[in-house]
């Protein structure tokens, strides 16, 4: 609805065209909904993939997409191609203004308006942008913990900015092996069982205290995760230097 009606205005224009026209605030006006192309922003890369899968698994899908190609309509634009355009379509608007304002004069009563519609439209390239990382750090986090096995205790929230910074597998003070996941958010640990983490605790990073501890047996170079002072778990590792890049 708000590609018509942006067309319709952007016409109505050009059919009374004259020097001294203006079409700068309709960009303006519409900028806000251009918004709207974050899902396609955000799910193009996996359609691609998906559409890559199922022309290699189903033959009969993979000749449905040969006969949309072929025919005349389609100016010789496979279904990638056709689900890219709402992708490019901001960046497009952002260099079709640039070039609008080097041929426009700054008396022009147009001038200001497009110098306003350009930073607008420049604005929502830029918040494409960031949900498209955000739905990369979502898949990543997703990808990474899909052996995680998560409690009512434990229960996972996904956060769009969560990055992991760094990870490693030690021992706990009984000797069992346990993995702690460092993210720019949390601290997750668990105990490894196979495949599968069994997620004993998430700590919310400002909550997080980690410090030296002492030796526990035959077990070196330990370091201690507390939770608002209280301590959660011991870890001990490799070497010094290890315990050096946690501590």
């Amino acid at each position: 609805m708000c590609n018509q009606q942006f067309l319709m205005s952007l016409q109505d224009k050009v059919s009374k065209w004259t020097p001294c026209q203006c079409i700068g605030k309709i960009f303006i006006d519409m900028s806000h909904y251009f918004k709207v192309y974050a899902n396609f922003v955000v799910n193009f890369s996996r359609s691609a993939q998906l559409i890559n899968k199922l022309s290699k698994k189903s033959s009969a899908f993979a000749n449905y997409l040969k006969d949309c190609h072929d025919r005349p309509e389609m100016k010789k634009l496979d279904l990638p191609s056709l689900l890219i355009m709402p992708v490019q379509r901001i960046p497009r608007y952002s260099l079709l203004l640039k070039d609008i304002l080097k041929s426009t004069w700054k008396d022009h009563p147009d001038h200001d308006d497009l110098v306003v519609a350009r930073d607008k439209v420049d604005e929502v390239a830029t918040y494409l942008n960031e949900k498209k990382r955000e739905a990369e750090n979502i898949a990543s986090y997703l990808k990474l913990t899909e052996n995680f096995v998560f409690n009512k205790d434990t229960k996972q929230i996904v956060n769009g900015s969560r990055k992991l910074l760094k990870n490693g597998n030690m021992m706990n003070e009984k000797g069992k092996e346990v993995a702690i996941f460092l993210f720019n958010d949390v601290i997750i640990w668990g105990r490894c069982k196979r495949r599968d983490l069994i997620v004993k605790e998430v700590i919310p990073i400002e909550d997080a205290v980690i410090d030296v501890c002492a030796n526990v047996k035959k077990l070196e170079f330990g370091f201690q995760l507390a939770k608002k002072e209280k301590v959660s778990a011991r870890f001990f590792c490799k070497s010094d230097q290890e315990r050096g890049e946690w501590v």
